[in-house]
């Protein structure tokens, strides 16, 4: 045996025994994919798994320096993806750049392509339900990477772990929702290690914490994984810098880190930079003297000093100016606020927490974002996963967003399917998005809420007109709003760019383009949930 192949066997040892130690965190999927990479040689590794059709999601991104990868979904080829898929076994590409269709999305953005691709399947049974990925955008993958034992050994690995997450993740959502008792006696799970009864008492240990952060308890593996790190560092002041989508609960979560850490009884300040004019945002941040300038007839004490022995919380970060960057970096460097218009030095003692809805790094790469600024603000940096990957929490969350706006505090019932339903849908504005439909359910008094009740976007308008009763809904009305429901989903979905709408639709483009103009559909509108720009034509619009 080489001395790499001893190293191979024993980092596969290694995560064999962690395995059998109890349910996989995100870190021990971390931990495969940094093996993955030595074993061979790629310079980054992904795994993921499949969602809706044409659709999946990451689990875990690497590259080779053991960094996590931010917005992972941008970096891998979707389309050596399908055809992994599409022949149903490993797929491996050595010169990926002289087909245009294996381009990642950020080659858009002037980033190197991967030049060299590997694609080896999850199965469960004979599902493919992922897959581990892996590329290089200098070299081509050789020996041990193309060898048949290597890449599909750390594939089996991971399907192991992705489904004792998977189970562990089901019985704790149904312990939550009282499907299942907490008897102390219960029997094993099948393949869960150490049976119901370390699941339970898993559950019991989280359960006091958790309830502290969101108010339920979370059956979502990457948001336990979330919550554990927080717990790490509950005692510590380092900065954090929290990645989410709009509406996945980012403010909500830095106040559960402030509650949870030793600062709780000092102040939590906030300031959402998208919110304020930068001609006012200095004066927030730093107060002022009386006459410091037109209009300042009184003084004010700046959100810095305001927070003084607390967390400062700056939302939408990456909105901040230049200007403004700099005067908060020499505040968090030095410890020091001075308000316009006066001589005194103020000395504050504040932990950062901020938040971004896009990749910093992309930011400072084009010179809108300060380097240091980047670096002192991520001590720590966590990921707020979108409601549509924490379909196991829906019916949580529904029920305690309805409570909180009905005057009575009742908890709703479901209709047969609507549950089921709430799981499917996309939730683009998030939790937002959920807490409103809650809302206004509350407020209207429904007690028993069914598919009926809900906006026809949730439902799908093919349902809603099902629901109206009306005669004039034809059968052929009712497919076809099927279909341009497909169509403007697929267009959403991948930006409005119209080749992999037609690709994921399995429809040529030339259909695609023929069922735009027969729908009347601009693709732009349907994809400026993505960005798009709005009045072009509809068979003009979108990427390519």
């Amino acid at each position: 045996m080489s001395r790499e192949e001893g190293k191979s066997d024993d980092r596969l040892l290694r995560a064999l025994a962690g395995l059998s130690a109890g349910e996989p965190r995100r870190g021990m999927l971390v931990d495969i994919l940094d093996s993955v990479i030595a074993d061979t040689n790629a310079e980054r590794a992904f795994l993921f798994l499949l969602g809706k059709p044409g659709g999946f999601h990451v689990l875990a991104a690497r590259n080779r320096d053991s960094e996590d990868i931010p917005e992972p979904l941008k970096r891998m080829s979707h389309f050596a993806i399908s055809r992994m898929l599409d022949v149903g076994e490993g797929w491996a590409v050595d010169d990926a750049r002289t087909d245009r269709r294996y381009r990642t999305e950020d080659s858009k953005e002037g980033l190197k392509s991967p030049l060299s691709i590997r694609i080896c399947p999850l199965l469960s049974g004979d599902e493919i339900i992922g897959g581990v990925y892996i590329d290089h955008r200098f070299i081509t993958l050789e020996a041990p990477a193309v060898q048949e034992d290597v890449l599909p050994g750390w594939a089996s690995l991971c399907s192991i772990a992705v489904a004792l997450r998977e189970q562990s993740s089901s019985l704790r959502s149904l312990r939550a929702h009282g499907a299942v008792g907490d008897q102390p006696g219960a029997g094993p799970a099948p393949g869960a290690p150490g049976g119901a009864e370390a699941v339970v008492k898993t559950r019991r240990e989280f359960a006091r914490e958790l309830d502290e952060f969101f108010g339920f308890d979370s059956a979502n593996p990457d948001m336990l994984d979330l919550f554990d790190t927080i717990r790490g560092v509950n005692n510590s002041s380092i900065p954090i810098l929290i990645y989410g989508e709009s509406g996945t609960g980012k403010t909500l979560l830095a106040s559960a880190i402030h509650q949870a850490s030793a600062r709780v009884d000092e102040p939590f300040i906030t300031l959402g930079c998208g919110t304020i004019p930068d001609t006012l945002i200095e004066s927030e941040l730093m107060g002022h003297d009386k006459g410091a300038f037109t209009g300042a007839d009184v003084e004010r004490e700046g959100l810095l000093s305001q927070a003084d022995g607390g967390t400062f919380f700056i939302d939408n970060v990456e909105d901040m100016s230049l200007d403004m960057q700099t005067r908060l970096l020499r505040v968090l460097e030095d410890g020091r606020v001075r308000p316009l218009g006066s001589k005194q030095t103020l000395v504050v003692d504040i932990r950062v927490i901020a938040a971004a809805q896009v990749d910093l790094e992309r930011l400072v790469r084009k010179g809108s974002f300060r380097q240091d600024l980047y670096y002192r603000i991520k001590g720590l940096q966590l990921e707020l996963p979108p409601l549509r990957e924490r379909w196991e929490d829906i019916p949580a969350l529904a029920g305690i967003l309805f409570r909180r706006h009905d005057g009575e505090l009742q908890a709703p019932k479901f209709a047969e399917g609507t549950i089921e339903r709430l799981a499917r849908y996309h939730w683009p504005g998030n939790v937002r998005e959920l807490e409103n439909e809650m809302r206004r359910l509350a407020t209207l008094g429904v007690r028993k809420i069914s598919l009926d009740d809900f906006a026809p976007e949730l439902i799908g308008r093919a349902r809603a007109l099902l629901c109206e009763g009306d005669s004039s809904n034809s059968l052929e009305r009712i497919v076809g709003e099927v279909e341009r429901e497909a169509i403007e989903d697929a267009l959403k979905r991948f930006g409005g760019n119209k080749s992999r709408a037609a690709e994921w639709l399995r429809i040529t483009r030339k259909a695609l383009y023929r069922r735009l103009r027969k729908y009347g559909i601009r693709s732009s509108s349907a994809s400026s949930t993505n960005g798009g720009a709005r009045g072009q034509d509809p068979a003009g619009a979108g990427g390519d």
